[in-house]
């Protein structure tokens, strides 16, 4: 073949009208004069009804992009390919999936709008015979040829399921019921109204049956993000049954002595100013860890490791003035019952560093971001996980939301939700 023949015929190959079209012009552009098409095509499957094809349109054209004749060619204009050929580049465009160029060829042959129904109708049909693969397929392409730039940029439209989850997660599509929860579903991985509108009307049941369907087709690679879902809930799990559960308990344990300290402290009779000095400055002590750790358990159910971290390191510079207040007021008595629990206290903490333990628990959740996605962002912010989550696995955003932590936001699997319940079946 010479050089704008295998141009032509790679571009009908590969579904790409942008490649056919510079193979018609008078001049190769500069876009694809150093590409080698004839290795490309080497060993193609369909080359010889493919070069029959480019046969035949070019011979209609009168030769490379020649002067057309015959009547259609009189017809058709010079600078306009064959119907045909660009009817062979949408065929190869819609099974290769390169659905831009796809809806390019269709505005050329003013069918765009006939294709969209013939899809659909094809989906729908399917539907009613129970035939979920083959339906979904359909309905994809459907709404594929319906869009503007042939695929939903799920980057985008991916978080934006979530931008109010940071005020409220309330609407959100990983909390409301479910059957709204699927029709949400089938509007974010659709992203055409005219097919959301045709899905919206079938049953309920249909909708559920149809919709782990369309999240495989839309997400080639579902069943491995489920895998990392599946993997990341389950660190979740052990990080807050045996972690956060023990922590919890420390702080408990924490809270209870540091009251108990609170309470007791005031009653203590100091000997001698210096004792008393030592004293009221425990007193103030036990006062302030008191305020501080009232609603210390619900710093850790909250996930507000900084605010809880400045409170033990409050409590664990405490150690000295208790120790003092131990030594100017004597050994036995109220004194020794009052302080040597909480100076006792404080000394475990330390021994088993429970700021590094805090620290540790904190990294540990945050990792888990890292396994739904299978690598970590260099920006480690929620909303860059969500993006990379969305164009990396489009059904990721339907079954994950936002948590808080600290003073930031981090993505975490939401395993009840109703999606997730639909998809993991």
């Amino acid at each position: 073949m010479d050089e704008k023949k295998t141009v032509v015929v790679a571009g009908v190959y590969l579904g790409d009208i942008a490649i056919t079209l510079a193979g018609l012009s008078v001049e190769l552009p500069p876009y694809v004069k150093d590409l080698d098409f004839a290795q490309l095509l080497e060993g193609a499957d369909d080359l010889d009804a493919i070069k029959a094809k480019v046969d035949e349109a070019l011979g209609e054209m009168g030769g490379e992009g020649g002067s057309a004749k015959g009547e259609e060619g009189r017809g058709r204009g010079r600078g306009e390919p064959p119907r045909g050929l660009v009817q062979a580049v949408l065929e190869r465009a819609i099974q290769k999936g390169k659905f831009l160029s796809a809806g390019r060829c269709l505005d050329m042959l003013g069918e765009r709008e006939a294709y969209v129904e013939k899809y659909l109708s094809k989906g729908l049909a399917g539907v009613g015979k129970g035939e979920g693969r083959e339906a979904a397929r359909a309905l994809v392409i459907a709404a594929n040829l319906d869009h503007k730039d042939g695929i939903p940029l799920f980057q985008y439209s991916g978080p934006a399921l979530h931008e109010s989850c940071t005020s409220s997660t309330g609407s959100c599509v990983t909390r409301i019921e479910e059957e709204h929860a699927v029709l949400k579903a089938f509007k974010y991985l659709i992203e055409s109204e005219k097919v959301y509108s045709a899905i919206a009307e079938l049953s309920p049941e249909e909708r559920r049956d149809l919709l782990p369907h369309v999240v495989r087709e839309r997400d080639p690679d579902a069943e491995e993000f489920f895998k990392r879902l599946e993997e990341a809930h389950t660190e979740l799990g052990k990080i807050e049954q045996d972690d956060l559960k023990k922590l919890k308990a420390t702080v408990a344990d924490i809270t209870r002595q540091v009251g108990e300290f609170a309470g007791s402290a005031g009653r203590l009779k100091p000997q001698g100013d210096e004792a008393r000095a030592v004293l009221d400055r425990a007193v103030r002590t036990a006062a302030g860890l008191a305020k501080e750790f009232a609603d210390a358990g619900a710093l850790v159910d909250g996930w507000q490791f900084r605010r809880l971290e400045r409170r033990l390191e409050q409590l664990l510079e405490s150690g000295d003035d208790i120790k003092q207040a131990r030594k100017a007021l004597g050994e036995g008595g109220g004194a020794e019952t009052a302080l040597a629990g909480t100076d006792e206290l404080i000394a475990r903490l330390k021994q088993e560093d429970i700021l590094k333990r805090v620290d540790e628990i904190e990294k540990q959740l945050i990792a888990t971001q890292v396994t739904i996605l299978g690598r970590s962002v260099h920006s480690q912010e929620h909303w860059q996980y969500l993006r990379e989550l969305s164009f990396k696995y489009p059904s990721s955003p339907l079954v994950c939301c936002l948590r808080h932590i600290n003073d930031r936001w981090m993505v975490v699997p939401v395993w009840d939700a109703p999606v997730t319940r639909l998809l993991m079946q």
